[in-house]
């Protein structure tokens, strides 16, 4: 059967523990090894399959990491109906991955083709590892000098960023042939998630809205959708 009609079908077996543990998501995985810790095992066991491999901050190595995930992959696959681990990781650029410049490099350059190639080349390296998820593009716009993350966004313009992220996100999220063309979702690409939603950047006072001291995001002149665009007419397109 076709996928679609196979998840379709699938989708109906599970129990609402089963949902739920899919719904959820792991902590940060720094310390791994090639074979399944007991940790690992309890969330797994709790159906648990989105995974947050945070190992490009720790310096281990890749074919570490790419033992660990196959031998998590191998561990769930005798689990209820098999799904897999969907693994997730933050931009690690330069750890174990070729060193693009940031955001804000990429944005300096003014030129879109660039960032395609470099979320290209992110998501083949990522797919290798395992991992089919990225934790990017940050395209929160550049909007309160004090905040910390500035570096990881695409600077203060909302139009520049719109196009960054647009050419990123094909990049990240597609795969082309030996001639260029864009074959669609397929063995090279990762998921997109864009962040932060309008909300971190727009920081009262800069502070870091994964904290409490940040909770609330402030518009100065009612400038609310104009931070919408990168993610509206860019990310989302």
């Amino acid at each position: 059967l076709s996928p679609e009609e196979r998840a379709d079908d699938l989708a109906r077996r599970l129990s609402t523990q089963q949902v739920a543990g899919l719904m959820c998501f792991s902590a940060h995985q720094f310390s791994i090894e090639r074979d399944v810790n007991e940790d690992q095992k309890t969330f797994l066991n709790q159906h648990l399959r989105s995974v947050l491999n945070s190992c490009g901050m720790t310096g281990i190595p890749n074919d570490v990491q790419i033992g660990w995930a196959n031998a998590m992959q191998s561990y769930v696959e005798g689990k209820d109906y098999g799904i897999p681990c969907y693994f997730a990781s933050d931009p690690r650029t330069g750890q174990g991955t070729a060193d693009w410049p940031g955001n804000l490099g990429l944005a300096a350059t003014f030129d879109t083709a660039l960032a395609k190639t470099a979320a290209e080349s992110i998501s083949k390296e990522l797919r290798d590892l395992g991992v089919a998820c990225f934790l990017a593009p940050q395209v929160d716009i550049s909007s309160e000098p004090r905040w910390f993350r500035n570096s990881g966004t695409f600077g203060e313009d909302p139009a520049l960023s719109r196009d960054m992220v647009r050419e990123f996100c094909d990049g990240l999220q597609s795969t082309y042939g030996p001639d260029g063309e864009d074959l669609g979702w397929g063995k090279d690409s990762v998921t997109a998630m864009v962040k932060h939603w309008t909300g971190e950047g727009a920081s009262e006072g800069g502070r870091e809205a994964h904290l409490d001291g940040g909770k609330y995001a402030v518009y100065p002149n009612n400038n609310l959708e104009a931070l919408m665009i990168p993610f509206v007419d860019g990310a989302f397109q």
